[in-house]
């Protein structure tokens, strides 16, 4: 589709998926199958040009990273490799960065392309909420009132319109809620458990500002949020545990 990897559902969707993949190999045991997880999910990120989940990954990952370092006696050096990791990227890889992977130079899908056609559908998706501010039009009914696009291509702007102001605030309560939580309870305890779920929300909270999958129960990304969610909200803060299993 337009040279981009495509298959049964959308090149976005698979590069959720392959975000999702690339997040959650934190928790992986054994550097071979991780490694592996790593090389073919972000060659399906290039192949599909997913620039939100490019993004979303790569913030998952330095919040895991971030932690980590944090609570780690070797901080001081991996402080200073991701410093210098960043400088090279900065130097050598700007160019690539921009324009291979993001395209911000795209005519089709750049800065002047209203971010991919998205600025109608937001526009849209906040015009309908203003009409409906309470409750909203309905549950994943906003698509229907679109005219620009098929979807709000915006987690926030589809719970606006969907469920009003309602809806949008249970909403954010329960996926900010639970990140603070699971990064809250990574900081004490670094497992690798720990800091994939808080790798995984947090990349989760960065691609619903391109991709309106929210609580969407009919698509396995938004389960997979529900379910770490439900487990960062359990009642036993106070006493960090891993998960059954995991060391």
């Amino acid at each position: 589709m337009w040279g981009r990897l495509y298959g049964r559902n959308t090149a976005n969707y698979w590069g959720m998926v392959a975000q999702t993949a690339i997040v959650v190999s934190i928790a992986m045991r054994g550097w071979v199958l991780r490694a592996g997880v790593i090389a073919i999910s972000a060659a399906i990120l290039y192949f599909t040009q997913s620039r939100g989940s490019m993004v979303a990954a790569a913030a998952g990952l330095s919040v895991a990273f971030f932690i980590y370092a944090m609570n780690s006696r070797l901080r001081i050096w991996l402080w200073l490799s991701g410093a210098l990791g960043l400088l090279v990227i900065g130097v050598l890889g700007a160019d690539f960065i921009t324009n291979d992977l993001l395209m911000l130079s795209d005519p089709g899908r750049g800065f002047g392309s209203g971010v991919s056609g998205r600025a109608s559908a937001w526009r849209e998706s906040w015009d309908l909420f203003t009409s409906h501010p309470w409750l909203g039009v309905g549950y994943r009914q906003h698509e229907k009132f679109l005219a620009s696009e098929a979807s709000a291509h915006n987690a926030y702007l589809a719970m606006l319109a969907d469920m009003g102001v309602a809806g949008f605030v249970s909403y954010t309560f329960l996926v900010f809620g639970a990140l603070w939580l699971a990064v809250r309870r990574a900081a004490r305890l670094p497992d690798r458990a720990n800091l994939a779920c808080a790798a995984f929300l947090s990349a989760f909270v960065i691609n619903g500002l391109v991709e309106r999958q929210a609580l969407d129960t009919g698509a396995t990304y938004s389960q997979l949020m529900i379910i770490v969610a439900a487990w960062a909200w359990r009642q036993d803060q106070s006493s960090p545990r891993r998960l059954p299993g995991w060391e």
